[in-house]
């Protein structure tokens, strides 16, 4: 059998299982999605992540982590000298879980360590780990998603479709993930000041963010990492408060920010 027949038979197969498991959590999501320039395997791939979404357990942060990994004295307990090397341990492991601290500044070490014990460890959220690698954010993937905060994007994403977050006014930070195999200081938490020396590769389409109202940040690795912005991206986003570097500007693109 020519295989390129079996891998199509495999992924028609793996569309209709995909779509059967989804039917008791279908909502207008599933229809809104521009999914016609997809191929099979991409429009199989959003499926996926749809899926694992829905399945997802509701926990408190915490229980994301090992209780091993995560025993941490009370803030009484731990010495000045202590605090700043135990803080930066934690951020890190937050990190791994693609939980970024910001505008934290203003906060003493202290603070910032009952905060993160006492307010955000306990607080539910969704655990997902999405399926296989990605390249890119499919067109009007996450468009309208009024709950949608922040982002935090693949080293090796290459795409980010038309109107894929237009519309989500709660959005306020979108950030492309750093390499595992950077040094620790490139993959420092937060740090968009470092140098890269990858080309620019990054398309972001045509309304990619467009009337995303709450959306401050942009964080990516300094360096020409962006290869094009198209027409309207971040239109409407009043609030953007970082510069977004790109080898190539369509009109528009930045109109009432």
């Amino acid at each position: 059998m020519d295989s390129t027949y079996s891998s199509s038979a495999d992924e028609l197969l793996r569309n209709a299982e995909l779509r059967t498991e989804l039917e008791p959590y279908a909502d207008e999501s599933l229809t809104r999605v521009n999914s016609r320039s997809w191929t099979l395997q991409q429009e199989n791939q959003y499926l996926a992540s749809m899926l694992e979404w829905e399945k997802a357990p509701v926990l408190p942060i915490y229980q994301w982590f090992d209780r091993e990994e995560l025993a941490l004295p009370a803030p009484q307990a731990v010495c000045d000298e202590l605090l700043p090397g135990l803080l930066d341990d934690l951020a890190r492991k937050l990190y791994e879980k693609h939980i970024v601290l910001d505008y934290t500044d203003h906060l003493s070490d202290r603070e910032l360590y009952r905060i993160i014990l006492y307010k955000i460890l306990p607080q539910n959220e969704k655990k997902i780990e999405l399926p296989g690698a990605y390249s890119g954010v499919g067109s009007r993937a996450f468009s309208g998603c009024g709950a949608l905060k922040s982002a935090t994007l693949s080293p090796d994403i290459q795409s980010i479709g038309t109107e894929a977050f237009a519309g989500c006014a709660a959005l306020e930070s979108v950030r492309l993930a750093f390499d595992e195999g950077k040094s620790s200081a490139e993959r420092y938490p937060g740090d968009p000041g470092v140098e890269r020396s990858d080309s620019a590769k990054l398309v972001i389409g045509d309304r990619a963010f467009e009337n995303c109202a709450a959306l401050r940040v942009m964080e990516f690795p300094r360096g020409n990492s962006i290869k094009s912005i198209g027409e309207r991206a971040f239109a409407g986003c009043a609030r953007m408060e970082t510069e977004v570097p790109a080898a190539h500007l369509e009109k528009y693109c930045f109109e009432g920010c």
